[in-house]
């Protein structure tokens, strides 16, 4: 155990560490979470609150810088690895609970995640205490894990709408396992559920009074729209979790399920099976239907480490874990490094092979829409993009000028245009108003132009520095209804 708190602190340690000395823009999904942090609330256009609520507090005490938004996600990947640590304890032995922790925490994913923030990082942390409280429920009883299985449950749905796989996933685990099937029986176990399905309660009510926009956009997203049968999509999904887990610890795990099914498997083992094969079933048969992301199925893994753990440790020749080791400690190395390289120019690659070109922009445009803005009078920004509300939303922080967005068609179709939509505003407050509106491509969009009785171009920018690539920046006066 103290072993396993040294590594698990030291690598936080060297992640804080490199986040300090990363150099790359929010993306514009974190840059649209800080804004989250900014304003609490319980629910948001896309998503539940609990990431909102975290960056409030991490951004209170420590600022608005990209550290200190990013900052979170390394230490919830953290407090996961120490909940699967315990977890594989009560499981297993000591030896395969430190190999469980290990690999959590030098998972590729995990290396990935840990140098961004996502709704994925709290989630995955609520998910791996449910877990360990089920598990020590199972061996010992106590309200204590009854507790603590209602508060990761409940702000797991807060985090994530993902987090109500869990329950089916217990559901699969009594009806499959001998030793589940007592727990399934237990009341108290049922009232612990009904006690986190409560914390959702506020997010439900907030639903309501914004038209249930979190749902509507979930069921965007699955877009089943006739893509069917996607057997390409499927291939992607099954070959991006290779990159998830790390090409080891996805093989052995696929072959451990026929290995397992034809030999016979644990007691445990059914049930770590019945925690994560049930979610990339599910998620396997979406990218059939239609698409699928590779963190789709993230609540599946902290089962599969477990699993895989057990299975390193107490079935495989060690030359196998010291493989998969070897090649997640690269990976955590790279993205330890690559992100203090993150500008233009400062990768030896091209611009299109380089993987940060799309984080970039975000920061020099801000800096060029608040010099026209100054120059023009203007005291407003309009945008009809996502990405560019979010991302100038971010790095206009500190300026006089508020950002506005154009929708498109009744609803919104985004967090920017749920809350901040031009044409929402009363008339008065927007009289006599400029605005500065960033445009890529040659020509203006009708729709805003027909908007404004006055339309003129004040200057283009490169897209980021060194780009040929440019974005037009546009004055916009006299706004009259759209």
């Amino acid at each position: 155990m103290r072993l396993f708190v040294v590594m698990a602190l030291g690598i936080l340690a060297l992640r804080i560490v490199a986040l300090r000395m990363n150099n790359s823009e929010l993306f514009f999904d974190e840059a649209q979470y800080w804004l989250w942090g900014r304003e609490p609330d319980f629910g948001y256009f896309s998503k539940p609150p609990l990431l909102g609520w975290i960056l409030a507090a991490f951004t209170g005490l420590c600022g608005n810088g990209e550290f200190c938004v990013r900052l979170p996600s390394a230490i919830l990947h953290t407090l996961t690895a120490f909940a699967l640590y315990l977890t594989a304890a009560t499981l297993f032995d000591r030896r395969t609970a430190f190999v469980a922790g290990a690999l959590w925490l030098l998972l590729p994913a995990v290396s990935l995640s840990a140098t961004l923030i996502s709704t994925d990082a709290p989630l995955l942390a609520c998910w791996s205490l449910g877990m360990l409280a089920l598990a020590r429920y199972r061996r010992e009883g106590g309200a204590v894990w009854l507790l603590l299985l209602a508060l990761a449950f409940g702000l797991g749905l807060n985090a994530k709408y993902a987090m109500v796989y869990f329950l089916l996933c217990f559901v699969l685990y009594g009806a499959c396992v001998r030793q589940g099937r007592a727990m399934l029986a237990d009341g108290r176990i049922w009232a612990a559920f009904a006690i986190g399905f409560a914390f959702l309660v506020p997010n439900i009510l907030w639903q309501m009074d914004h038209q249930f926009t979190t749902v509507t956009h979930t069921g965007d997203n699955i877009g089943w729209r006739g893509e069917f049968p996607n057997f390409t999509g499927l291939l992607e999904f099954l070959g991006s979790q290779f990159g998830v887990a790390g090409p080891v610890v996805f093989a052995v795990y696929l072959i451990a399920l026929f290995r397992l099914w034809r030999e016979g498997a644990s007691e445990t083992q059914k049930g770590l099976i019945a925690f994560s094969l049930p979610i990339l079933a599910l998620v396997c048969f979406q990218a059939v239907m239609s698409k699928a992301y590779a963190n789709w199925a993230a609540t599946a893994f902290p089962a599969v480490v477990l699993l895989t753990a057990d299975l390193f440790v107490h079935r495989m020749p060690a030359f196998w874990l010291r493989l998969s080791n070897g090649i997640h400690l690269v990976v955590f190395a790279a993205l330890l490094v690559l992100p203090a390289f993150a500008l233009p120019g400062q990768l030896p690659v091209a611009d299109r092979a380089n993987p940060f070109a799309r984080l970039w922009g975000g920061r020099d445009l801000a800096v060029e829409i608040a010099a026209a803005a100054d120059q023009a009078g203007a005291a407003g920004v309009l945008s009809d993009s996502r990405k560019r509300s979010a991302t100038l939303t971010y790095y206009l922080r500190d300026t006089p000028l508020r950002l506005y967005a154009w929708r498109r068609g009744a609803a919104p179709g985004d967090h920017y245009e749920l809350t901040r939509a031009l044409q929402d505003q009363p008339p008065e407050a927007l009289a006599g108003r400029k605005f500065v509106l960033p445009v890529t491509g040659t020509t203006i969009p009708a729709d805003i132009a027909s908007a404004f009785d006055t339309v003129s171009e004040i200057r283009s920018v490169p897209d980021y520095p060194g780009s040929r690539d440019t974005i037009r920046l546009y004055l916009l006066e006299g706004y009259h209804g759209g």
